[in-house]
């Protein structure tokens, strides 16, 4: 989910359904609470700035980069802008540390406008999401804390069509525990969902 979200069964979930949960979340208003919780069906969180996401198009290089038309979105996204996913409970958090949006933060700055609460509606335009901030300059960051061989969700849903496609996976940096995973430990780590 763009995720993402716990997978079913797993520990690290917060028992919330949500894009990535692999259950169905709840029907959710047209714009839906702030926050990733409150994206997931939860209690919204008390509202705080926050530097998660995109880069100002100051940052950027002052370039309004792509308007995703197609995605429904409504404000530019950034030159550069990352893509994050991962599980709920530390997506937010890992995004942040990584000048990343989860789908949840690209709905609330408007760079997309699917309904991300509902999965099947995700699963539906997630080439496209992907493909979108690929081609405007950014990277796909994606936290694999968490996952667990033989839990299947939406996350692992996410990597695995990530891992079916040579440029997207070109396209993607790998963290595990808040490092990079790269060369062999990579290899290794991402072996289960091959």
């Amino acid at each position: 989910m763009m995720s993402s979200a716990g997978d079913r069964g797993n520990k690290e979930s917060d028992g919330q359904p949500t894009p990535s949960s692999g259950g169905e979340p709840p029907a959710r208003p047209a714009k839906p609470p702030s926050g990733a919780r409150a994206a997931a069906g939860g209690p919204p969180k008390a509202a705080r700035p926050s530097s998660a996401g995109a880069r100002s198009a100051t940052a950027a290089g002052s370039t309004a980069g792509k308007l995703a038309k197609e995605l429904g979105g409504t404000t530019p996204i950034p030159k550069g802008t990352n893509l994050a996913f991962g599980f709920s409970p530390s997506l937010e958090n890992f995004a942040e540390s990584q000048n990343a949006v989860s789908v949840f933060k690209a709905w609330e700055k408007s760079f997309l406008r699917i309904n991300v609460g509902m999965f099947r509606e995700l699963q539906q335009t997630f080439g496209a999401i992907v493909d979108t901030f690929l081609k405007n300059g950014g990277r796909i960051k994606f936290d694999l804390t968490g996952l667990q061989q033989g839990i299947e969700g939406a996350t692992t849903w996410e990597l695995r069509k990530i891992l079916g496609s040579k440029l997207w996976e070109a396209g993607t940096d790998f963290f595990r525990d808040g490092k990079q995973l790269t060369g062999a430990a990579l290899k290794e780590a991402l072996k289960p969902w091959r």
